[in-house]
């Protein structure tokens, strides 16, 4: 992020399909989600980052198709505790842009 954002933290989450044991899921989300930490410490980024990783506990689509575990496949990140929503959004969109 090029303009600081003023937050108390950013929680990225790994997730995985359901293809494969528990504990190659459960390691293989805890790493998607450092690579994004990696990624926006890089980048950057000057704020808390926690990471989790959920392997396929929490899947967004229950089906078992080749569609349902690419959807599964995922790293999602929640911005805790944003002073200033408007430029977190610009920022955001700047980044998606390029």
């Amino acid at each position: 992020m090029k303009e600081k954002v003023e937050m108390q933290s950013m929680k990225i989450s790994g997730h995985t399909d359901r293809q494969g044991s528990r504990s190659y899921n459960l390691k293989l989300s805890e790493a998607r989600a450092m690579v994004v930490k990696k990624a926006l410490v890089d980048a950057g980024v000057e704020t808390n980052i926690l990471t989790y990783g959920y392997g396929f506990s929490k899947p967004i689509d229950d089906r078992d198709s080749a569609d349902a575990w690419e959807k599964n496949r995922r790293t999602e990140i929640e911005f805790i505790k944003v002073v200033d929503k408007g430029s977190l959004i610009k920022e955001i969109n700047t980044i998606m842009k390029n």
